[in-house]
């Protein structure tokens, strides 16, 4: 799955799903709190200090993610 947090995408269409998944880190301050809030309360279930500590690690992997990824376009055969 392209989504999964350890997976490297492989085609054209992966990409592009992983740069869609990945677009909400470059929104503005208010949209990226409000995301925030929604995805902690999908996990409302998940003990707060070990939701923050894996949020934390996920968050990481996007950045990693982020940095070693181009956007699906750059893929594109010229």
């Amino acid at each position: 799955m392209a989504t999964c947090h350890d997976a490297e995408p492989e085609g054209d269409d992966a990409r592009r799903l992983v740069d869609i998944d990945l677009a909400i880190l470059g929104a503005d301050p208010a949209r990226f709190a409000e995301y925030d809030a929604q995805v902690r309360e999908e996990y409302r279930w998940v003990p707060n200090w070990l939701y923050r500590c894996k949020r934390r690690e996920v968050l990481a992997g996007f950045l990693a993610r982020l940095m070693g990824l181009a956007p699906a376009s750059a893929h594109s055969a010229a």
